[in-house]
């Protein structure tokens, strides 16, 4: 975390344009949505803002569609 505030503040004087967060297509786990839970608990409800979610998926026909996905999963 302490890594994290170091990178923040060099961004001065603008800030943050956003962060990225990396996710494979599937349910989240409990260790993902603790992940998030502490970027919003650390910096704020207006991270929101600035997250851009990348969502990385197998090679495997079988993995489910991307819009059917996000649909299912409201909580992302």
């Amino acid at each position: 975390m302490e890594e994290s505030f170091r990178c923040i503040s060099l961004c001065d004087p603008e800030g943050v344009h956003a962060f990225i967060l990396v996710l494979p297509v599937g349910p989240l786990t409990d260790e993902d949505k603790g992940e998030l839970e502490t970027i919003q608990n650390t910096f704020k409800s207006r991270v929101n803002d600035f997250i851009l979610i990348l969502f990385t998926v197998e090679t495997d026909p079988t993995a489910p569609a991307f819009l059917d996905f996000v649909k299912l999963n409201k909580d992302i």
